[in-house]
């Protein structure tokens, strides 16, 4: 038992958290009246929802598949109808459609029906609130991609914006058009609208801005205003930067395509910060029809990770790519996910940058600390790569502190990954048109052109130097890709790489997936010109640096001395009209393992880039390369429930946002004073106190990306008693919230909460118990794996037993003494003036107790009752005692403090004994000490004997009235009373070295076989005690394990 001197009460010091795993974030914290958070049945189920549907291809019957959808969701849910709101027929055949937010499952299934999912959001990648310093500003970004100096302009080409705007009247769209090369005239977009599906009601504007339109707010005001804070000024200005990095033709300022024209797609509603599915993917749908030559899609999400929608929007930009059109994207503002070594996953990546036909841009920026004029990749540009080990970022591009145009001629200097990849978009125009005009590429059919156009964006990149490294180390490329667009060699060079088996012949980049022994791939060079080119190969192989447990993001470059980079050849001739190719060997040393045995011994990355030195003044040719040493870790779906065990967090349970129980509940609520996650400590109740701990909330960190989460809580015997089932959700990452750093959760992805309150989904009462949760997922990988994670939560609803009260001493130094039992630990005690009053003294419990063999916490306590008297501010002669349990259950017990101790007598009535006090008055309905023994008087005064509920625990009294302790032999059967408090003890027991089984009801002891928790158990007839190793009975040998289960 935990003895307790008042005085000693005193706050435990408890380390800070400095990493970042336990904390939740405030939005999510105080979602706890979403949704699902109803006790009883799920009325959120039918709110009407919109839903995106695909249609299995060729499906004609369109007329058939609304009617049959009519009829299954009227089925699903009666009384309920649909609301069709858009209609999808170029970049796929469907709908958006609204319907009960429960029929999903009946519209999945109606035949004609290829997929659907609850519609979705992306966000406009948002401007920084504050950039760290080191950054100089970049006034002309076309000539740090030698946009400015290329032959092209972008006559004849189109680059639609897909955004959140534009202001039509800026002058940097002003200028002069080459009316005889548009693309697009007037006549051509009257024509063109007709056939548009959303967009028909869209405009006219210039020549320069042939076609705009408001998917989100169904016009062609395709300007936002300004409301003053940081997500209106990234809706007003970012569509009319992102158009004037692409393509500007002011005088004053000129983006990557100055000629070429824009389309404008704007998919944010005035309303709200982000994209809804029907919106963007009308947008897309209308881009089939208006066939623009490059797409810039400025808008991500890390939601679509997998299942329908993933592959619905993979295959949606698929067949832009197919049809001709060059789709670049932002690789997103995340930074990275990870930096510690124990997981080389820190990928973030998001969508659709990470889809295979999209061109993914990486920022660069001015960075003071690479001398003059030096770049350097910007600290919260997306890392890659993806979960398969495809290079993802491609290419970067100027995205820190670039200057662009903004709504009511006005130009400014922003930040992202955005501003690198419209600049991209603008290039890519321009290599577009030189293809179209340069007769070296005339012999190639349409879908080459097309394909060629980023074999020479990513193959004439210059990888990009870490001026902090003096061996004149690369960055990597899952930071930058190729490294920076070159928009003079991608117009000029003759020759462009490929390499040989890829994925993606487009793509000149080396995924060579996971090994320890080496890597060897191909690259050929394609020469389209009259003449033989030649050129010098040389290259890198780069690995990160580590300090203590963390990646650096830079790397050392180990060519030649722990990783061997060899060529076929030293040089490569490229005939005319012609291509060549080469070997390239990349073989990790002794050297190289052992750094990686000591440092990354969960793997790590080997990348760098292949070069090719033009010997005859071409463009220098890179093609990048990426490896994992090591094996590829298995699909870990979820980090570590335990702390300090976890990879980039601890995935745990909460309460208002915090790892439930870790902090004593009259403490304050501080993240920064929680720096353990005692699953021991996952108890909740229905008690109605302030701040009690009614319910429990996981707070799941994933380490991949999941197709499938299911929630699923049952009781001790296996019973669901409530579940809930959700669809894709991304890994988590890390990211900083002004104080500290802090890691996404599956949960925040959640439109309701898969909480747990006591209740089942009908909304009745369980029991007191244990439940366990089991979370399931299924990874996204190209062999996926379904893995659990298991949380227990206690209910505990019983308020402390207060018990063997007395007060002892004379004058100043009159003690009050008690002893305290409870399932849970007990998280104070106080004392009020009323029953139900306020305490006017509380003090808090930082002991554990001790357990005693009846399985319960046991804690005594002396109080001075000058103490209580001083804190009262006066001198009660009744107090009330409140010990309040870890979850917050109130026990209360009145306290006379007057009561001076009485001496007495025995006397025998006619019902039996009573105790006389002095004064003749005698005790009754109590419990009290008398000569070390403890008795209880009925209503009456008589002692009472055999057994006695008292305060919901059950005490046996001998026939002399003493309370008894131990075994005791009662009506045939055997039961055990805790030998410190006397409370009859149920469930497990040890005693000795022997444990025995007592009914969780009766509290009797029990014999024979036994099944508990799902194990069968034998317990030896007579003694009770608990059977290990080889038993015969019944002429039959079983074998029983140390704990007592049945093995065979």
């Amino acid at each position: 038992m935990s003895h307790c001197k008042m005085t000693a009460l005193a706050l435990v010091a408890t380390g800070a958290l400095t990493i970042t795993t336990m904390s939740i974030p405030a939005s999510y914290a105080i979602d706890v009246d979403h949704g699902e958070v109803s006790q009883g049945a799920d009325a959120a189920d039918d709110a009407q929802q919109t839903f995106i549907v695909q249609l299995e291809d060729g499906a004609a019957d369109l007329e058939g598949v609304r009617e049959r959808l009519g009829q299954a969701v009227a089925a699903a849910t009666p009384g309920a109808t649909i609301e069709y709101v858009r209609d999808y027929h170029h970049v796929f055949e469907g709908f958006a459609l609204k319907a009960p937010r429960s029929a999903l499952k009946a519209i999945k299934g109606v035949r004609g029906v290829a997929a659907a999912f609850a519609e979705g959001t992306r966000e406009p990648i948002m401007y920084p609130e504050f950039l760290w310093g080191g950054s100089a500003k970049i006034t002309n970004p076309a000539g740090v991609t030698r946009a400015d100096q290329a032959v092209q302009q972008g006559q004849g080409l189109v680059i639609e914006v897909i955004d959140t705007g534009l202001d039509t009247s800026h002058e940097a769209f002003a200028g002069s058009m080459d009316s005889t090369s548009l693309r697009l005239t007037q006549t051509d977009m009257t024509s063109l609208t007709a056939s548009l599906g959303a967009g028909k009601g869209g405009a006219w504007v210039s020549d320069k801005i042939p076609f705009v339109y408001d998917y989100a707010d169904g016009d062609t005001d395709v300007l936002v205003g300004y409301e003053h804070d940081r997500e209106s000024y990234t809706r007003h200005v970012h569509g009319t930067r992102m158009a004037g990095l692409a393509a500007a033709n002011d005088k004053a300022y000129r983006g990557a395509a100055p000629q070429a024209q824009l389309v404008v797609a704007k998919v944010v509603s005035d309303s709200w910060n982000v994209a809804r599915d029907s919106d963007l993917l009308a947008a897309l749908d209308d881009a089939m029809v208006i066939r623009p030559d490059t797409v810039a899609v400025s808008f991500m999400s890390d939601r679509d990770i997998s299942g329908d929608a993933v592959r619905l929007y993979e295959r949606a930009y698929d067949r832009l790519s197919n049809a001709g059109m060059t789709v670049v994207a932002p690789a997103g503002d995340y930074g990275r996910a990870e930096w510690r070594t124990l997981s080389p996953q820190m990928s973030s990546v998001g969508a659709p940058a990470a889809y295979s036909s999209v061109l993914s841009v990486a920022a660069v920026l001015r960075s003071n600390d690479q001398g003059e004029g030096g770049l350097a990749p910007w600290n919260s540009s997306s890392w890659g790569v993806n979960p398969d080990l495809r290079l993802k970022p491609e290419i970067a591009a100027p995205g820190g502190s670039v200057t662009s145009s903004e709504p009511g001629n006005e130009y400014d200097d922003e930040t992202g990954t955005a501003e690198a990849s419209a600049q991209v978009a603008g290039v890519a125009a321009l290599v577009r048109q030189r293809i179209a005009t340069d007769p070296a590429f005339a012999a190639m059919s349409a879908a080459d052109k097309n394909a060629v156009i980023t074999n020479l964006l990513m193959g004439t990149a210059h990888p990009i130097v870490d001026a902090t490294k003096a061996d004149g180390a690369f960055y990597s490329p899952r930071r930058v890709g190729a490294g920076l667009v070159d928009a003079v060699g991608a117009t000029t060079s003759p020759v462009y790489p490929s390499v040989v088996g890829a994925a993606d012949s487009s793509r000149p980049k080396a995924e060579l997936g996971d090994g320890t022994d080496g890597w060897t791939f191909q690259v050929q060079l394609t020469n389209v010109s009259d003449a033989a080119h030649t050129y010098t190969l040389g290259g890198q192989a780069l690995s990160e640096d580590v300090n203590f447990l963390l990646y650096t993001g830079h790397a050392t470059n180990w060519t030649g001395k722990g990783i061997d980079l060899t060529f076929s050849s030293d040089s490569v001739t490229v005939p005319a009209k012609s291509s060549a190719t080469v070997t390239i060997t990349v073989t990790p040393t002794a050297e190289f393992a052992s750094f990686a045995a000591e440092h990354t011994p969960q793997g790590t990355f080997i990348d760098g880039a292949v070069t090719f030195t033009s010997t005859d003044g071409q463009p220098d040719l890179t093609v990048p390369y990426l490896g994992f040493y090591g094996a590829e870790e298995q699909p870990t779906i979820f980090d570590s429930p335990v702390y300090g065990k976890g990879k980039i967090g601890t995935s745990t349970m909460t309460f208002h946002g915090l790892p439930l129980g870790q902090i004593n509940p009259f403490d304050p609520e501080e993240s920064m004073a929680i720096s353990t996650n005692d699953r021991d400590l996952y108890i909740i109740t229905r008690s109605a106190e302030e701040n009690a701990r009614t319910y429990a909330i996981p707070a799941t960190i994933l380490l991949r990306d999941v197709d499938k989460l299911t929630y699923t809580y049952t009781n001790e015997t296996g019973e669901v008693v409530r579940s809930y089932e959700y669809g894709s959700v991304p890994k988590s990452h890390s990211y900083f919230n002004g104080r500290f750093t802090e890691v996404t959760t599956a949960e925040e992805h959640f439109d309701s909460t898969p909480i747990f309150k006591g209740y089942d989904a009908a909304g009745n009462e369980l029991p007191d118990g244990a439940y366990t949760l089991t979370i399931e997922g299924t990874s996204t990988d190209a062999t996926p794996t379904t893995q659990q994670l298991t949380h227990v939560i206690r209910l505990d609803t019983q308020a402390p037993v207060v018990s063997n009260l007395t007060i002892t001493g004379e004058g100043n130094e009159r003690t009050l003494s008690f002893d305290v039992t409870d399932s849970s630990y007990i998280a104070g005690y106080g004392f009020s003036s009323t029953a139900d009053g306020a305490p006017f003294m509380q003090e808090k419990e930082y002991h554990w107790g001790e357990q005693g063999e009846d399985g319960l916490i046991h804690y005594h306590y002396d109080v001075p009752i000058s103490t209580i008297a001083q804190r009262s501010g006066g001198d009660p002669s009744t107090v009330y005692l409140q010990v309040w349990d870890w979850p917050l259950n109130k026990g209360t017990v009145k306290v006379d403090l007057k009561a001076a101790p009485k001496t007495g007598e025995w006397k025998w009535g006619a019902r039996g004994w009573w105790y006389r006090y002095e004064d003749g008055s005698y005790p009754s309905s109590a419990a009290l000490v008398i000569d070390g023994s403890t008795y209880r008087f009925d209503a009456s005064g008589y002692m009472r004997t055999g057994w006695v509920k008292d305060q919901g625990a059950w005490y046996y009294h001998e026939a002399s009235g003493a309370q008894a302790s131990g075994w005791v032999f009662s009506g045939a059967r055997w039961y055990y009373l805790s030998p410190d408090s006397g409370v009859m003890v149920t469930g497990w027991v040890q005693v000795g070295s022997t444990w025995y089984y007592l009914s969780p009801d009766s509290g009797a002891m029990a014999t024979g076989w036994l099944k508990e928790g799902g194990y069968w158990y034998y317990l030896q007839p007579g003694s009770g005690g608990m059977a290990t190793g080889w038993l015969k009975i019944w002429g039959t040998w079983y074998h029983f394990a140390d704990n007592g289960q049945l093995i065979s």
